[in-house]
């Protein structure tokens, strides 16, 4: 959620320009961008229209086996894939540990 909320606040910034992040975020600014982020239309994503398909990898670390499950989760419609500023898509990595299974981490 911060990270959303950063983004939404913030914007975002062309890689030709050096960043600065603002010293203070007034609750409000972040109550209102929030608000308006949530007003945003819900966008079809492909993942709901083929089925939700995860690839899991096991690695084996410390004497012990470790699963990581991964999918990929994108508009259904490839015009509304967001482009950076370098023309590439835009795109975002979550790493999630802790306990339990894609049965409760994922809808």
């Amino acid at each position: 959620m911060l990270v959303l909320v950063a983004a939404a606040c913030w914007g975002t910034v062309a890689s030709a320009q050096v960043y600065e992040p603002p010293t203070h975020v007034s609750l409000d600014t972040i109550v209102s961008t929030i608000q308006e982020f949530m007003r945003r239309p819900d966008i079809p994503m492909a993942v709901a229209e083929r089925g939700y398909v995860e690839d899991i990898v096991r690695i084996n670390a410390v004497d012990m086996d470790w699963d990581i499950g991964m999918s990929v989760h994108e508009p259904a419609d490839p015009k509304r894939i967001a482009i950076g500023a370098d023309g590439k898509k835009v795109g975002i990595f979550l790493l999630h540990g802790g306990s339990g299974d894609f049965k409760s981490m994922h809808k």
